[in-house]
């Protein structure tokens, strides 16, 4: 730069350029250090910004399909406390069963076990009614292995990502998913009563078949339930992965930024200097011109 030239300050020019690109950058880091965000908008970081929002996405999206699983393991939970209730009631009744098919128990008492089994049965039915979820009952048939009552849980962000819990017929039931006393073949034994030893021993014998029916079908809703529960924490790792990854694409190192921040400050201090200068130096000239 020519010192005659006093008409434009080229240097003053210049400082006030690196000083503007400076206080841009400052700014932008200090963004960052507010924001704890290396990434705000698409400008900063194009394929990152567009990464980090597919990232995020799929972590809601998980975390969506984990509640998922956990309602569905609910609704299990329910499920097999109902048939757990229901076959405490079965052994109950079986236990009665046996004391009245005993040649000792007279005719009177045979009678009165026979009428606290009715009440059982009773209690076993009023169960399988009123066992639910959301509203809806569980175990009185209106859930099988097929058609409308298969219930459908997402397991996946995939659209085939899911898993079906139904109850099947467990080699017994005479209705899929039914654990009513009817259907577990104990109704017209139940009904009639009991007065003589043979009645007692058809009991124990179809009590005995039910309590099958029943164990299988807590075989089943517990093997299912284990299986929900590893998916659930496969995406539970899946996800902590995931927001790993979008923490070192997204996130800020504030000790970073903060040094580079300090640095900025510094130089935008020496940058001002340095512009007053640059404006001081055409003043040169006057001396030249007598001033």
């Amino acid at each position: 730069m020519s010192l005659g030239r006093i008409n434009t300050n080229i240097a003053a020019l210049r400082a006030y350029f690196n000083l503007t690109n400076t206080t841009d950058v400052l700014a932008n880091h200090q963004q960052r250090i507010t924001t704890g965000a290396r990434i705000s908008s698409a400008a900063d970081d194009p394929a990152g910004f567009v990464m980090s929002k597919t990232m995020s996405t799929r972590t809601e999206n998980l975390g969506t399909v984990q509640k998922s699983i956990g309602q569905a393991r609910d609704m299990l939970a329910v499920v097999e406390g109902g048939l757990n209730s229901i076959v405490d009631l079965l052994r109950e009744m079986k236990d009665k069963a046996l004391e009245a098919a005993d040649g000792s128990v007279g005719t009177t008492e045979r009678v009165s076990l026979g009428n606290a089994i009715k009440a059982l049965g009773d209690s076993i039915s009023d169960i399988a009614t009123n066992t639910e979820f959301n509203n809806v009952s569980l175990l009185d048939g209106t859930y099988s292995t097929t058609g409308t009552g298969l219930l459908t849980f997402r397991t996946g962000v995939g659209v085939n990502d899911i898993t079906t819990v139904g109850f099947s017929t467990f080699g017994g039931l005479t209705a899929e998913g039914n654990f009513t006393l009817s259907s577990l073949g104990l109704s017209s034994l139940v009904s009639t009563g009991i007065s003589t030893i043979s009645e007692a021993s058809s009991i124990v014998s179809a009590v005995n078949n039910a309590i099958t029916y029943v164990n299988n079908a807590i075989t089943e809703i517990g093997a299912k339930n284990k299986g929900l529960k590893a998916r659930s924490d496969a995406i539970s790792i899946e996800r902590t992965n995931t927001e790993s990854a979008l923490s070192r694409i997204k996130d800020a190192d504030t000790l970073f930024e903060a040094m580079e921040t300090n640095k900025l400050q510094i130089r935008s201090q020496a940058t001002v200097a340095m512009l007053a200068q640059a404006n001081v130096m055409p003043q040169m000239v006057l001396s030249l011109l007598g001033r």
